[in-house]
């Protein structure tokens, strides 16, 4: 219901407001309760049309109403400006006994934000205004011509349809068809804004959401120009960006957002520069604030909006002018803000389930026709540590391949290391000049591996770019040379006995695509044969789902295991590759529990209390049988409990003790063995007890002889033992970093290297190390005396 009103009333709500000892940026306004019934007027009232309200720090002003409304039962919300301050404006939201809102002063570079507590209290408190409102976003001031695209690409979709994810759990509404936003929001004192379309041509728009699209990769969103799509969304997971020249809510800026807006109200974010790369920028920008990201700049020269250097820019800098942009924790000299984009942003929107896997027993499969063409394949490297393997067999000669990203305003610079699939080893390592990478290899016939990552390029203080967020799409092509003879350790037939058609594959697995590429149909195998040494697991649904079967050995027919013609995807694998190891945060479910920043790399799973539980589907266990399962877990000094389940919950594995370790990122390793079904299950972990968090858990079967490999350290670093014992403080260091637990001696070497492989020789002495000359990032130590060797990783502030 709202309440009418016209001009100043008798009845006027006071928030004297008292300051907090000691905390002259925040004012006391009572409880949240009173607050409320102050603001809702009475029976037969019409409300106050404007209120008094002290400042931390500062007189007093008043507040006129423009807009009141209660937008659900038992809320109260009010909108309007500050009396006699030009480009003010404020709201106040009451809500479920939560406070919400602000006081914005845009002349003044000065914020007020209403909050909270959890005991129903209210204040008024002091807040950056960069941390409330993207304030002065610029417009281009310089010719594009360096990012944007030589001409226009086509337009290859609906434009009315364009969606980068469909059936994400949260979604962004593109709008350039004009919007009336209603009154009532925080944008123009509460009162309504008719944007107009805006007149980008339909290349402008395609162009737009590709840019938008790709930075978003790495994250569960749909990026959609649908708005019937926006609308499916409940409010509070899906954020409209309006693109318009209707510069309304922000005069002479590129853009506008209300920073950790995302999903509230349905208040919407807004562009007004409207050409295709130009839009894009500035609309994932202002995106990124609505999902809680703040402005990076320098200190020196001090601004507010870094532009980049080299080929990058950081998006919540200035991107309209480089061709590489990507989210940043600030690795470039004189940054002003150095938080972890990529974190930050999971408050709001959370990262999307990794598509291939991280290991080569789990690697997808590259199918290839007669002629050796192969199938293409797509996927995302969605986080840092993430590492897609794919696996192919081919005859012996030269193969050649493309992995590539997007065509025109990527984010991931590819890197990919060829492995021989037999003993494991890395062959070769392939980067090219641009994001894009060409693989040309001659091979002696059998099954190999490529790993497909992102990586940077440059010095990240100077001229390029780790790579921390170098993240996004890639597609793989190219042919191979097609096998000669059966090399296959598996044979599926069409019919029992070994009849109908016969195809061999070798060690990979096999999504329902793959099979039907290589001349086995969806629900027709009857019969199979064996190798000796590998294991072959049926999966009655595509993408390893659905009830399983293992065989070990030949099988005449799969009636009896109630399996015939049902099969729609196929792992096989050698019966001693039985490590599995799942990066914690890769979870795809969970209760409770936050990411964050990894000293060891990538992130780590943290935040556990007492009954939050993380869960991950699709584990295979391929005999009945003794597994152990080793976490890699941190606890500052209370340590916990665990426990490990099947199938949520319904079956109890067993328990292991956490340790204090010391510190939330001073990391050790601790096991058990359990026994485990034969099948693909859903592994979860619950917090018995608290106060621990956790970076990866790795399954072995027991008496495994062989362990699966995954994607190398910088070179150099994969024959190096970690001791667990063997610790570095402080972590992160600025001048000094001492080692603990290592006995090699004062004559030892200290080899540090960087992301990007580069090494740098220390000299330890006393066990100490000097680092100052360290440019800040992730580093690797590598400790050693003769055959003592250690290796442990740390962060440079």
């Amino acid at each position: 219901m709202k309440y009418p009103f016209t001009k100043l009333t008798a009845v006027c709500v006071l928030l004297a407001g008292m300051y907090t000892a000691g905390a002259q940026d925040k004012i006391s306004l009572g409880t949240v309760s009173e607050l409320k019934r102050s603001l809702v007027p009475g029976a037969g009232q019409r409300g106050a049309a404007s209120l008094q309200t002290a400042l931390p720090g500062r007189a007093g002003v008043q507040l006129n109403i423009n807009h009141r409304s209660q937008p659900n039962t038992g809320d109260v919300m009010i909108v309007g400006s500050v009396q006699d301050l030009q480009n003010s404006s404020f709201f106040l939201h009451v809500q479920n006994n939560t406070l919400r809102g602000n006081i914005i002063l845009k002349d003044q570079r000065v914020a007020y934000e209403y909050i909270s507590d959890a005991a129903g209290n209210a204040y008024l408190q002091a807040k950056d205004i960069d941390q409330v409102l993207c304030l002065d976003y610029t417009r281009p001031t310089k010719p594009e011509a360096r990012a944007a695209a030589a001409e226009p690409g086509p337009v290859v979709m609906a434009l009315n349809n364009l969606q980068s994810l469909p059936g994400a759990n949260a979604v962004v509404f593109l709008d350039f068809d004009g919007y009336n936003m209603p009154a009532g929001t925080g944008w123009n004192n509460g009162n309504p804004i008719n944007a107009a379309p805006s007149g980008m041509s339909d290349a402008a728009v395609q162009e737009a959401w590709e840019v938008i699209s790709e930075d978003f990769r790495p994250y569960n969103i749909n990026i959609t120009t649908n708005e019937a799509v926006y609308n499916s969304y409940a409010v509070n997971r899906r954020q409209r960006c309006v693109f318009t020249p209707t510069n309304t809510a922000a005069p002479g800026a590129g853009g506008v957002a209300f920073v950790g807006g995302f999903g509230y109200q349905d208040w919407p974010c807004w562009v007004f520069v409207l050409s295709g790369k130009g839009a894009g920028e500035a609309g994932a920008h202002e995106i990124g604030h609505t999902v809680g990201l703040g402005h990076d700049g320098r200190t020196n020269p001090n601004e507010g909006y870094f532009a980049g250097h080299g080929d990058w820019a950081p998006i919540m800098g200035v991107g309209y002018y480089e061709p590489i942009t990507q989210w940043s924790k600030g690795e470039y000299n004189a940054a002003n803000n150095k938080e972890d984009d990529l974190t930050v942003m999971t408050r709001f929107i959370q990262f999307r389930n990794d598509d291939h896997g991280n290991a080569s027993n789990a690697a997808s499969v590259l199918a290839a026709d007669a002629t050796g063409n192969l199938s293409a394949r797509t996927g995302v490297i969605e986080r840092t540590a993430d590492v897609d393997f794919f696996s192919f067999n081919t005859g012996t000669g030269s193969i050649s391949m493309d992995i590539n990203t997007v065509s025109r305003h990527g984010d991931l610079d590819v890197l990919v290391r060829l492995y021989e699939g037999k003993s494991g080893a890395q062959i070769g390592t392939f980067n090219g000049s641009g994001l894009q990478t060409h693989l040309d290899a001659y091979l002696d016939a059998g099954v190999y591996y490529i790993a497909v990552d992102g990586t940077g390029a440059g010095d990240p203080a100077t001229n390029g770019y780790s790579d921390y967020a170098s993240l996004g799409s890639y597609t793989v092509t190219g042919r191979i040379v097609p096998p000669t003879g059966n090399n296959g350790v598996a044979t599926f037939y069409k019919d029992c006995n070994y009849g109908g058609y016969a195809v061999a594959l070798p060690e990979g697995n096999y999504l329902v695509t793959d099979l039907q590429a290589r001349g086995i149909v969806n629900d027709d195998v009857s019969s199979l044969r064996v190798q000796a040494g590998y294991q072959v697991t049926l999966y009655l649904d595509n993408n390893y789902t659905g009830t399983t079967v293992v065989k070990t050995g030949d099988d005449a027919c799969l009636v009896d295991d109630n399996f015939n013609d049902l099969t729609s995807s196929i792992r096989i694998a050698r019966t001693t590759a039985a490590s599995t190891v799942i990066e914690a945060e890769s979870f795809t479910s969970m209760s409770g529990v936050q990411t964050e920043a990894c000293t060891e790399g990538g992130q780590n799973v943290g935040y556990i209390e007492t009954g939050d539980w993380i869960a991950y589907s699709g584990i295979t266990f391929p005999t009945t049988g003794t597994y152990t399962i080793e976490y890699r877990v941190a606890s500052e000094s209370t340590g916990g409990q665990l426990s490990v389940d099947i199938n949520a919950g319904a079956t109890v594995l067993g328990y292991r003790d956490i340790p204090a370790t010391g510190g939330w990122q001073t990391w050790t390793t601790v096991s058990h063995t359990v026994t485990v079904p034969a099948g693909t299950h859903s592994l979860g972990l619950y917090a018995q007890t608290g106060g621990w968090n956790i970076n990866w858990i790795r399954i072995t079967s027991a008496g495994a002889a062989a362990p699966t490999f995954e994607a190398a350290a910088p070179s150099g670093t994969s024959a190096a033992l970690e001791l667990s014992s063997l610790n570095v403080y402080p972590n992160p260091v600025r001048n000094v970093l001492t080692v603990t637990a290592w006995d090699g001696g004062d004559q030892g070497k200290a080899r540090v290297i960087d992301q990007n492989g580069k090494t740098v020789e220390l000299q330890l002495q006393n066990n100490s190390a000097d680092v100052s000359a360290l440019k800040p990032g992730l580093y690797i130590l590598q400790l050693q005396n003769g055959a003592k060797r250690a290796v442990k990783k740390f962060i440079k502030e």
